[in-house]
């Protein structure tokens, strides 16, 4: 029973994320989020109040979290064993741990 609830919850957030993909149009870059995670919602809403073409890669799919945590260890980067999200992949570099959500998405 637990088994099941769990699969229903993990679908459940699954088609939540995805429904603010871009599918049509070639996304300018790619943002990694997870439903519930505030900073995700606001960097959703800074780019779709710009009208800006991205796709988001919920991390509720195992497959968007692997992904995620391989872009993540190719950084090499040590102190990245803890992540804030969102993770923007965008133009062959990866961004994480933003602090600033405002100033990053400024440029684009």
């Amino acid at each position: 029973m637990r088994t099941a609830f769990l699969v229903a919850m993990s679908l459940l957030l699954f088609v939540q994320c995805q429904s603010n993909a871009v599918s049509d149009a070639q996304p300018k870059f790619v943002m990694y989020t997870k439903p519930g995670c505030p900073r995700c919602e606001k960097s959703l809403e800074i780019l779709s109040q710009r009208g800006v073409l991205f796709e988001e890669r919920c991390i509720s799919s195992p497959k968007y979290q692997r992904e995620m945590w391989e872009l993540i260890r190719a950084q090499n980067d040590p102190q990245a064993k803890r992540v804030t999200l969102p993770v923007v992949y965008m133009d062959s570099v990866l961004y994480y741990n933003l602090q600033d959500l405002d100033a990053f998405f400024q440029g684009i």
